[in-house]
């Protein structure tokens, strides 16, 4: 009779019921349990390796990557893991029965490859991988205080990265350019600025307590970075101890930074063209309170300082309604004031050979910023020739020259003149002050209004021009000794020309003045100032 309380349908694994009596389900729940169709299926089998990673020497290698691929791909490692102290690693959970790829990487190591091997389940999967040493890093020539090294031959802490690593890279500094490619070099960028973006550089923390930038020398002859095309530069090396800067003297004493620029090469002559355009936008931009928020927590502070109140309930409900913007508005600061394009582009041309004799290189470059708010924008120029000839056997001749130009463009304002008193008022003026009223009249709150000085359009006009030029000589006196003489001329010219516009600023709606204390003029130590 039970059999009769229940219809079902069973076609493909799949089935429909209609249960007509509660005890029904007790019988159907068993006749589920002990069908083969619905029995639970295995777990599937999975596999392990172990393996031992160790140098020609014999000696175990740590800290080596050891990552599993699925056989010929490169994409979404299904494992990967380190070698422990003894060289030792084990990947576990790999699923068997399946063809993988494992790849071996370590430093100063040549890449390890074993394809198409089959990890099978309940197997030891052991292997056992020897590392050859890298002898081309080895045998790589290095820039060392006045002379050249091969890696394997240095005893300081020495470290030097080439052009390729980082020619690719959108960077727009030199700086930026190695910037997390050297163990224990710091760079912070304090700005996002065009054309004053460069960072600080750190080596090994802070050394000296009045200045801890490293001696910088370009082609031997100290200089500065920030003016140097990164797509120029040859090799960068840095000197990290005492004993492998030594040879500077007291300059050293936070490091050495060594850039040598490119060079040409014998052959036929090489064009190249390299260039990219990108846009740049604020990150981790505050969140501020909007008026409401912001007048209801002010009237809390001043009522626990038992100060007046400064808005009313009936104030306090306008803001919340937010219908009249001239009286209670809800101004968005920095909606309004990042509306640049952030807008980046370069263009570099460079022109490359030579004779048996004689060697010539020669760059063209163009960088253009514009800033992620109006107004600021940078444009830089550079120029770079390089000319090496061989006299005799043992006597060499060559010149370097660098032109850059470099003209950076900034907002300033009406109460201190510069562009970082705008940063500072658009990071603290609240949202319940107007920008603008109907009537085309500025709010103001404390020193004045930051999207208004915007509006002005008012600009500091900066130019800085520098010629380097290099002249080097250099004769072989005899097997490991040379004589070399580097001469440097490096001219600078700085101009910065403000042109400052004044605003007054009115009570809303009577249009009484009110605010702010005037601009105090003074000539800065280059360029001129001018208001209007």
């Amino acid at each position: 009779m039970l059999m009769e309380m229940y219809l079902f349908h069973l076609n493909n694994n799949q089935f429909t019921m209609k249960i007509k009596n509660y005890f029904n389900l007790l019988w159907f729940g068993l006749w589920l349990a002990l069908n083969p169709l619905y029995a639970q299926q295995p777990a599937r089998s999975q596999g392990q390796i172990r393996g031992l990673v160790v140098d020609s020497n014999n000696e175990a290698v740590p800290g080596a990557t050891v990552t599993l691929y699925k056989s010929g791909t490169r994409n979404n490692p299904v494992s990967a893991v380190f070698t422990n102290e003894t060289g030792s690693f084990n990947l576990v959970n790999i699923p068997a029965n399946e063809k993988y790829d494992l790849v071996v990487t370590a430093v100063s190591f040549t890449d390890y490859e074993e394809n198409g091997f089959t990890v099978r389940p309940n197997d030891n999967n052991s292997m056992s991988i020897t590392l050859k040493t890298d002898t081309k890093l080895l045998n790589e020539v290095v820039v060392v205080g006045f002379g050249t090294q091969k890696k394997a031959n240095l005893t300081g802490a020495v470290q030097s990265i080439r052009a390729d690593e980082f020619e690719n890279r959108p960077v727009t500094n030199v700086s930026s350019a190695i910037q997390g490619r050297l163990a224990g070099v710091t760079v912070i960028q304090n700005s996002g600025q065009p054309g004053k973006d460069q960072g600080s550089i750190r080596i090994r923390g802070i050394g000296t307590i009045n200045g801890s930038d490293p001696l910088v020398l370009v082609d031997g002859i100290e200089s500065s970075m920030n003016n140097v095309n990164p797509l120029d530069i040859e090799s960068v090396t840095v000197l990290k101890d005492a004993a492998s800067a030594a040879i500077y003297g007291s300059k050293a004493a936070n490091g050495v930074i060594l850039i040598t620029t490119k060079l040409g090469k014998p052959g036929k002559p090489q064009l190249s063209y390299s260039g990219y355009i990108g846009s740049q936008k604020p990150t981790a931009v505050p969140n501020y309170l909007r008026s409401f928020d912001h007048a209801t927590l002010l009237n809390e502070a001043l009522q626990n300082e038992k100060k007046p109140l400064r808005f009313t309930d009936a104030d306090l409900a306008e803001y919340k309604k937010g219908l009249d913007t001239d009286t209670h508005p809800d101004t968005d600061w920095l909606g309004g004031f990042y509306t640049g394009s952030g807008l980046q582009q370069s263009h570099n041309v460079q022109l490359s050979g030579g004779s048996a004799n004689t060697s010539y290189f020669v760059s063209l470059g163009y960088l253009n910023q514009l800033g992620v708010i109006e107004v600021a924008k940078s444009d830089r120029y550079n120029i770079r020739a390089n000319v090496n000839t061989s006299v005799t056997d043992k006597l060499d001749f060559g010149i370097g020259l660098g032109y850059v130009v470099t003209n950076t463009v900034e907002p300033t304002n009406p109460y201190t003149g510069d562009m970082a008193q705008i940063f500072r008022q658009i990071n603290r003026i609240p949202s319940f002050i107007k920008h603008k009223y109907s009537n085309g009249m500025y709010g103001f709150y404390g020193d004045g209004n930051p999207l208004a000085w915007m509006d002005l359009k008012a600009k500091d006009l900066q130019d800085n021009n520098q010629l380097y030029l290099t002249l080097t000589g250099s004769y072989q006196i005899t097997k490991g000794l040379k004589f070399k003489q580097i001469f440097g001329y490096q001219p600078r010219n700085y101009s910065s020309n403000k042109f400052v516009k004044n605003i007054q600023f009115v009570n809303f709606p009577s249009g009484t003045n009110a605010c702010c204390r005037e601009l105090t003029v003074t000539s800065p130590t280059t360029g001129t100032m001018k208001t209007g």
